[in-house]
């Protein structure tokens, strides 16, 4: 937690306010241009499009440009998380006795494609490395280039149990990344998508 909340101070948002407000233009551009030429189109797609571009630029500095491009690997391996249903029979275990998660992770069992899972960790080692090859140049001070200052790799070593941690381990780094594109991408183009959804159905309150 200490590694991270830094990130997300006033002033490191107020950094990040350009890389948002070009997506807002490019996602109100396209609004715009559905808009004059009757297409009809998904608008979860649109926000999870907008989502996905804020998120990997301010978070780690990739250009995604997924609102162009819906069919981004990063966007369809997001999708791909949350395609399973509740009626799963793993998924009702976990929800009934949590503890189960621990033996189902030791014996390499997961209810999240492992195919998505994959390419979002292959996707944060290519950020890391290309920020670690950066790193004299400064680069942009974003939630991976705090979690790699916090990196200490004596704690990607075996450790004895009575060693004092600090910082974080690169496994760490990678799951905590894995969580925030994924996660973030989800709740936000949701909240995007049932916003647009209740704006269009109110024109009385969009007109305030």
């Amino acid at each position: 937690r200490s590694a991270i909340t830094p990130t997300f101070s006033s002033g490191k948002l107020k950094q990040m306010t350009v890389h948002i407000e070009r997506c807002a233009d490019m996602l109100v551009s396209r609004l715009a241009e559905n808009e004059s030429t009757g297409t009809v189109f998904n608008v979860k797609e649109l926000a999870g499009g907008y989502t996905m571009d804020v998120i990997s630029g301010t978070a780690f500095g990739v250009d995604v440009d997924s609102m162009n491009n819906p069919d981004h690997p990063l966007v369809k391996s997001a999708k791909a998380f949350f395609e399973f249903s509740l009626f799963n029979p793993l998924i009702v275990m976990l929800f009934l006795f949590p503890q189960v998660g621990t033996l189902l992770d030791k014996i390499g069992v997961n209810v999240f494609s492992k195919k998505a899972l994959d390419y979002f960790s292959g996707a944060v080692d290519d950020a890391i490395t290309m920020r670690r090859a950066n790193e004299a140049g400064g680069g942009p001070v974003d939630f991976l280039q705090l979690m790699l200052k916090a990196h200490n790799e004596e704690l990607d070593k075996k450790l004895p149990k009575d060693f004092v941690k600090r910082g974080v381990s690169r496994n760490e780094i990678k799951g905590n990344a894995i969580i925030l594109w994924i996660a973030g991408y989800e709740t936000t183009a949701n909240t995007l998508a049932l916003t647009a959804y209740n704006l269009a159905v109110n024109p009385e309150v969009q007109d305030k």
